[in-house]
């Protein structure tokens, strides 16, 4: 893919001596191109995650600015998507038997206790 103008790019890794950035559609929802660029062309102090506006010229890379309050939004957003996928769903039958109607020994808890 060609691009020319301002885009939204995430540094996803560095890898040895080369940064790899995810470059990002208008809306910011999908991966439009990957390009590697020399880790010494990204801004000081960048880690993964980190959020920038690249600006391409006749599909080279000219200028990289970090964005550091949309890397904090993001980096946010999905800390709190993972916190309410890690909750876990309140039991419902208040007790320490599991649905088959044993208890916490695996004896069944529905068995008389006299049953001679």
């Amino acid at each position: 893919m060609s691009l020319d103008g301002r885009y939204r790019a995430v540094l996803d890794r560095i890898e040895e001596d080369t940064g790899v950035l995810l470059v990002e559609n208008d809306r910011g929802d999908e991966v439009i191109d990957e390009r590697h660029v020399d880790a010494e062309a990204l801004p000081p102090g960048v880690e993964d995650g980190a959020v920038l506006t690249a600006t391409f010229e006749q599909d080279g890379l000219r200028h990289l600015v970090f964005e550091p309050a949309e890397t904090e939004r993001r980096r946010s957003e999905l800390g709190e998507r993972f916190d309410r996928l890690a909750e876990r769903p309140p039991q419902s039958n208040g007790g320490s038997s599991d649905e088959r109607g044993t208890d916490s020994d695996g004896d069944d808890a529905n068995a008389d206790e006299d049953s001679t």
